[in-house]
């Protein structure tokens, strides 16, 4: 059971990325209404089991032009389907802070200052090139090197494939490139020990391990040497063999995974993925294709 971390000091720290490229210089200062402030406007669903704790909580956060509120909903069920049975919330005003770009790849973080009267949230971070994501870490006043992906929220009613591109969470939990969502119709998951025949140490890297490879001689995971998820635009001719050594997965590297429909999807790694990780996972930017 997952429980909330308990935050001692009156004032913590919120990080949101608010863009895919370019944006501000590491650094730079930012106030409340500023002009990226209205990125973060609006109601943010977790997934059932979230930092409430529990199988049967799912959290919802509003965030407003000066005030968070953390809403953990209590369900009668472990899918948390139907109507809550109860409900407790807590509200936390912030200020926004600093902009940090990673030079890899140009994402923007927006740090927030968030204050609260009992101190029972856990630090925020927000982890989402394109604002429809965001995610709970502890992170200090610089980009982050890991994201923590333990507890992920999707901002309601946000186009969640802008441009033809779409950012998720990739985890051992698997992931349904087409529908976007983890569950059991994944295409793929991943593993901290070779998903191949070649002898790897247990726990020092991080694979991709899909759907297509029982009876197969053939890995369907293809590391395309490239960092430009643009410059990808065919399936591989050449599919690693199942006796072959598996590409680790590295941030800013793309590959192209096969789906479990026969189609493909180009996948950009854009955190550092971290086998000591919460469900070994990472934040990815992808195109089916």
């Amino acid at each position: 059971m997952k429980t909330t971390q308990v935050i001692s000091a009156v004032s913590i720290t919120a990080l949101l990325v608010l863009s895919g490229c370019g944006g501000t210089s590491s650094g730079d200062d930012s106030s409340n209404g500023g002009s990226n402030s209205g990125d973060i406007i609006g109601t943010w669903e977790g997934k059932c089991g979230g930092i409430g704790g529990g199988g049967n909580v799912k959290t919802v956060i509003n965030i407003e032009s000066d005030s968070i509120t953390y809403t953990d909903y209590t369900y009668s069920n472990g899918a948390c389907s139907g109507d809550p049975v109860s409900n407790t919330a807590k509200v936390s005003s912030y200020t926004l802070g600093k902009q940090f770009s990673d030079s890899d790849n140009g994402m923007t973080i927006q740090q927030l200052s968030v204050s609260s009267s009992d101190g029972d949230f856990k630090t925020v971070i927000g982890a989402s090139p394109d604002s429809k994501l965001v995610f709970f870490g502890d992170q200090g006043n610089d980009f982050p090197t890991q994201i923590n992906l333990e507890d992920s929220f999707t901002k309601v009613g946000a186009d969640l494939t802008p441009n033809g591109k779409t950012v998720r969470v990739l985890g051992h939990s698997g992931l349904d490139f087409s529908a976007g969502e983890s569950g059991t119709e994944s295409d793929a998951y991943t593993v901290i020990w070779s998903p191949t025949a070649v002898s790897e140490t247990r726990g020092t890297a991080i694979w991709i391990g899909t759907f297509n490879e029982a009876g197969n001689d053939n890995y369907y995971v293809y590391d395309t040497g490239s960092t430009d998820l643009n410059s990808v635009s065919t399936e591989p001719t050449n599919w690693p063999q199942m006796d072959e050594r598996a590409a680790k997965m590295t941030k800013n590297k793309v590959y192209v995974l096969k789906l479990k429909e026969g189609n493909h999807a180009k996948v950009k790694v854009l955190s550092t993925p971290d086998p000591a990780g919460y469900d070994w996972a990472f934040l990815i930017e992808y195109e089916i294709f």
